[in-house]
C-alpha cells in the first residue's frame, strides 16, 4: 500500500516537474506603430530587440479573440528568447508591420490558433523568407467569410478552392 502510494506520488512529481522549472521573465505591453497601429507584445524581459527571432500570433476568431486567453502560452514562448506579437484585426499597414518585424529581428514565424490560421495563412502570402508557419488546430472560416458577398453559391455550391502556403523554412 505505502508503495503504490509513493509510486503514485512520484509519477505526480514527474509530470509535473516541467510546471517547477524556473523561466525567464517576460515583459507585456502595447506597442504604438506609426502608419499601423497598436499591437499588444510579449517579449523577454531582457532582451536585444534585433537580436532573437519573433512570431506574430492569430487568435481564434480570426484573430479577434482576446489575447489575454494565451497569455499562459504566449509568456512560455517569450520566456524561450521570442518576442511575440499579437496581429489584431485594427492594423492598418500589415506589410509595413511584417518588413518592420522582419528588419528588427533575426527571424519571423507566423503562429495560428483555430480560425486564426487562416489570418496566418493570407498574412503570410505577403512576404517572403519568413521562418515558419504554425497552425493549431486549424478552421477553414472562408465560408463564413464567402456566405455574405455569394451565398447562395457558397452554401448550395461545393467550395474547391485549395489553400496555398507559400514556402516557408520549417
Amino acid at each position: 500500500m505505502i508503495i503504490s502510494i509513493l509510486n503514485i506520488l512520484l509519477f505526480i512529481f514527474l509530470v509535473n516537474c516541467n510546471s517547477l522549472s524556473i523561466t525567464n521573465p517576460t515583459k507585456t505591453y502595447t506597442k504604438k506603430i506609426s502608419n499601423v497601429g497598436s499591437i499588444n507584445v510579449i517579449e523577454p524581459f531582457y532582451s536585444q530587440e534585433n537580436k532573437i527571432p519573433c512570431v506574430l500570433f492569430f487568435t481564434g476568431g480570426s484573430s479577434s479573440m482576446p489575447n489575454d486567453i494565451y497569455s499562459l502560452l504566449l509568456n512560455k514562448i517569450a520566456s524561450n528568447e521570442i518576442s511575440c506579437y499579437v496581429y489584431n484585426n485594427n492594423l492598418e499597414n500589415i506589410d509595413y508591420l511584417l518588413k518592420l518585424l522582419k528588419k528588427r529581428h533575426s527571424s519571423l514565424s507566423f503562429v495560428g490558433h483555430s480560425s486564426g490560421c487562416m489570418t496566418a495563412l493570407e498574412t503570410s502570402k505577403k512576404i517572403s523568407n519568413y521562418k515558419s508557419i504554425i497552425l493549431f488546430d486549424p478552421v477553414d472560416d472562408r465560408i463564413i467569410k464567402n456566405v455574405k458577398s455569394n451565398p447562395i453559391n457558397t452554401i448550395f455550391g461545393r467550395n474547391k478552392e485549395k489553400i496555398h502556403i507559400t514556402q516557408p523554412e520549417n
